[in-house]
């Protein structure tokens, strides 16, 4: 293009970049008349410069001229073709970009055979500033020797002035699309990534920024080598380490915050790309996908916005490796890849896009190290913003505001937990309420502060060890202000209770009521919330009858001094501490006044009492049998919870019972569904940290699988259930014997008596040694033990477990929730398998009476009545039932679903 022709090209797209269409259509036409070339490349123009970051309000043309001619040059200069750069013969056109064009090339001068890529850049675009700016790439790039960075092999001008560099010439693809063609596990995505971190850090090194890292700069070969290319708009770093921030050459979508706002780039902006880059692979999508092609809003977005976690991002179905999978023919759900990059994935890819530069990783190398440190299975540094980050900055600016009781420690559910203590209305009320706050902020905020000091920056400080140092502290600095102590030793134990540790939980509220109650000598607010909590403790322990003793109080107090709203919340805790002593009648009236109170409440305004009220009364009428009206609550609750957006654990939690209501309706498909999902949000609530409702998510669908014959899946989730309550609980706990159980059931489906054997009895051993004699959960490791030998053909040794698991569940039946039913339908099989039948039916009958009419497990207990080992011979009558109700149940369950099986056995059919 010569330059009257190219002066006439920029002063069209002055004239053009500022018409919307279709004034700008009808202006290109008229401007460009037959010039079809011309047209064209002014359209070019025109659309590189709504790919260009604009949103600062800067001049459009210089950036977007730039682009748009190189890519009109490259196509003037595609002629090159046979041409020679010095001992170079070029011999194809490859692309456009940058400042150039890009050809393909070989050694021509007869020294050795090889192959390279040459980058020409457009004499038209290339000032003196450019041309020193090329001098200085040549340097930089002879100093880059290193396996996964395109090498400079040559460099000198054309006759008619055009700069060029001769490069290694890679022959590859980007780096995300090798990775969807290959079908690339999260695995090794990660040890790819690991080996561009360390090309990057070796250009740091060299004292070289990118400035653009994106997939197409970074390509991958036939033998799964990444290279990194184009360094072309690097910058030497100065002494103090910072590149000039005028020129903002940069991809917008990979661009970090300081490019955008024309900040200063440093290694930490290579991070950021990185930090993209990881993102991208990881997920499919861009950290900032929602703004597409919206420069404005995405510059807003990648300076304001924090990302959605990559776990979050791959929920929609609108991920590019969620999709290649399923072309391919792959496994890989959202929910699979979302557990895949909980927990330290996630927090490794957002420490990368941190907004602040000094905040991100210090090195490419060290999140290279961190992420050689996950796949690994060792500890990583990155966590989500610290405690002490957020927590200090709050406290110190927000001093007075902090109520005396909210020891404003934020922490979120699954790698944190966020508690608020709030006491709004108290502050009206406490005649010292100011100097109370001021005193609560002050010392958590210097907590928080100390706490960083002596850790120092090598790790992040857990939440219990935050916790054990506030308890110390307490004791040692406030003995003399018990108000102050009284509450923050009840926000603590509150924090203790959600992570599960009740022994200092209960010391806390114990130790905060003695404080309280020797400042208030009556009825006190703050007195009632710590009986409240210290009946959510011991049930949560265990101590069922000292959690009704803890409500009846909380609930006497809460008359005299509570709102309408607190007084039903606490008539809601006290018919909580009755169904979980199995005394349905007591609770029912209970939940029912508080719920009465409630919707006569703000209109029957959605909130977390009314929540709550309709979900205790629906577990009320669930344990009775009341099904239907149970379900209609179940659904009122779900869907006031969606409404409110509550928080994942909420609704997980609730789902489980859902699930359960459907389960016992006979609903199969409909409760997994609901368990499904339950896990999910619980999943993402609790991620890799681990909780017993997470866990209980898990047993639940499993055992839904299991009805189903999908033993596979459910023995995957009994294992996942297991590791989780090892890891939360310990090895010796009874949640852990719950799991054990679980998981020998599913073993057991798979014909793994020897494994499933040892695991119920590992079992059986914690439940003897953690609980009470005849405690209920002791029901469930006989009955297992019976159906494991019953299984391995030894009816006799099933019967003395089973007989066992009865005596425990007729003990203590009124105290816990035994699986009695089950018991009896296994024993009276048991029974009937060495000869006494009569007794066997008797057992069986028993059993199957308890269970609600219509329940596929109740048909399955009577229809097996009629065969073998019940009675000698089947008459054609009870064949005929049989044969029915299995082809029913293999309809709704699948052919592979035991109680299918347990029929197919009877009628001689396995």
């Amino acid at each position: 293009m010569d330059e009257t022709r190219w002066r006439r090209l920029q002063a069209l797209f002055a004239e053009a970049v500022d018409l919307a269409e279709p004034a700008r259509a009808e202006y290109i036409a008229k401007a460009c008349g037959t010039d079809a070339a011309l047209a064209d490349a002014l359209r070019s123009l025109l659309q590189a410069d709504a790919a260009t970051d604009a949103s600062k309000g800067q001049d459009p043309v210089p950036a977007a001229v730039a682009q748009a001619a190189a890519q009109w040059v490259a196509e003037g200069r595609r002629g090159l073709v046979g041409e020679r750069l010095g001992p170079w013969r070029i011999t194809a056109h490859l692309a456009d970009g940058g400042m150039g064009a890009v050809y393909l090339a070989e050694r021509a001068d007869d020294q050795y055979e090889q192959v390279a890529a040459v980058k020409l850049l457009n004499p038209a675009l290339v000032g003196d500033d450019s041309r020193a700016r090329l001098a200085a790439e040549r340097q930089i790039l002879a100093r880059l020797t290193h396996p996964h960075i395109a090498r400079l092999l040559d460099g000198g001008t054309t006759a008619d002035g055009a700069p060029y560099l001769v490069m290694e010439f890679v022959d590859g693809e980007p780096i995300d699309a090798w990775c969807q063609h290959q079908g690339l596990g999260t695995a090794a995505r990660l040890r790819l990534f690991a080996q561009v971190c360390r090309a990057v850090d070796h250009a740091h090194r060299n004292l070289v920024v990118h400035r653009d890292l994106k997939p197409s700069n970074i390509l991958v070969d036939g033998s799964g080598v990444p290279k990194l290319l184009d360094f072309g708009i690097a910058r030497l770093l100065d002494a103090e380490g910072v590149t000039r921030s005028g020129e903002r050459l940069l991809t917008p979508s990979h661009a970090a915050p300081e490019q955008v706002t024309g900040g200063p780039v440093t290694t930490a902006t290579d991070v950021y790309a990185l930090g993209v880059l990881l993102y991208d692979l990881l997920t499919g999508r861009l950290p900032h996908a929602d703004t597409p092609g919206n420069p404005a809003a995405l510059a807003r977005a990648i300076v304001e916005t924090e990302p959605p976690r990559p776990s979050d991002a791959v929920s929609d179905g609108s991920s590019r490796r969620l999709q290649a999978q399923g072309e391919r023919g792959g496994r890989l759900s959202p929910e699979r890849l979302a557990r895949e990059l909980q927990g330290d994935l996630d927090n490794i890819v957002l420490m990368a896009l941190r907004k602040e530069p000094e905040r991100r990783y210090e090195s490419a190398q060290a999140l290279a190290q961190d992420i050689e440190r996950f796949l690994a299975h060792r500890p990583v540094q990155a966590r989500r913003d610290t405690l002490m980050y957020r927590g200090s900055k709050f406290l110190r600016r927000h001093p007075v505001s902090v109520p005396v009781s909210a020891v404003a420690i934020v922490l979120a559910v699954g790698g944190t937990a966020a508690f608020t203590w709030r006491l709004a209305d108290e502050r009206n009320r406490a005649l010292a309420a100011e100097r109370s706050a001021q005193r609560t902020a002050d010392f958590t905020a210097t907590l928080l502060e100390s706490t960083q000091a002596e850790e120092g920056a090598a790790r992040d400080v857990t939440v219990r060890d935050l916790l054990d140092k506030a308890a110390g502290r307490i004791e040692a600095e406030l003995q003399a202000d018990p108000e102050v102590a009284g509450r923050l030793r009840s926000a603590l134990g509150r924090a203790y209770h959600s992570w599960s540790a009740y022994e200092q939980a209960l010391q806390m509220h114990q130790s905060a009521l003695q404080l309280l109650r020797s400042q208030h000598t009556g009825p006190h607010r703050e007195v009632a919330r710590v009986l409240s909590s210290l009946s959510d403790i011991t049930h949560d322990q265990g101590e069922l009858d000292a959690s009704l003793d803890w409500a009846l109080q909380a609930e006497t107090m809460w008359r005299e001094v509570g709102t309408p709203a607190e007084q039903a919340d606490a008539q809601v805790l006290l018919g909580a501490s009755y169904n979980a002593l199995r005394r349905h009648a007591d609770a029912e009236p209970v939940f029912r006044r508080a719920l009465a109170t409630l919707r006569g409440l703000d209109g029957g305004r959605d909130s977390e009492g009314l929540a709550n009220a309709i979900f205790y009364l629906a577990y009320n009428l669930y344990s009775t049998g009341q099904l239907d009206e149970a379900l209609t609550l179940y659904e009122e609750t779900v869907a006031m919870r969606r409404r409110m957006k509550a928080p994942d654990v909420r609704l997980g939690e609730l789902l489980r019972h859902v699930a359960l209501v459907h389960y016992e309706r006979g609903a199969i498909e409909a409760a997994e569904a609901a368990a499904r999902e339950a896990l999910q949000r619980l999943l993402a609530a609790y991620g890799d940290r681990g909780h017993p409702l997470l866990a209980g998510a898990q047993r639940l669908l499993a055992g839904l699988l299991i009805e189903r014959g999908q033993i596979d899946e459910a023995a995957r989730l009994t294992a996942e259930s297991l590791a989780t309550d090892r890891r939360h609980a310990g090895e010796r706990h009874r949640w852990t014997a719950g799991s054990l159980d679980w998981h020998g059931l599913a073993l057991m489906h798979q014909g793994r008596l020897t494994e499933a054997r040892q695991m119920t009895e590992l079992s059986l051993s914690i439940r003897r040694e953690v609980l009470p004699a005849d405690h209920g959960d002791l029901v469930r490791s006989h009955l297992m033990l019976g159906r494991i030998a019953l299984a391995d053909g030894q009816p006799a040794s099933a019967e003395r477990h089973l007989r066992e698991a009865l005596r425990v569940a007729r003990v203590g039946e009124n105290l816990h929730r035994a699986p009695t039913e089950d018991v009896l339908i296994v024993l009276g099989r048991a029974v009937a398998m060495q000869g006494r039948r009569e007794e066997g039916r008797a057992l069986t009958a028993e059993g199957a009476a308890m269970r609600r009419i219509g329940h596929h497990r109740r048909q399955v207990a009577e229809a097996l009545l009629g065969l073998p080992p019940f009675v000698a011979t089947a008459s054609p009558e009870a064949t005929d039932l049989a044969t029915r109700l299995r082809d029913e149940l293999v309809q709704r369950l699948g052919p592979e679903a035991p109680s299918v099986f347990e029929l197919d056995r009877s009628l001689g059919a396995r």
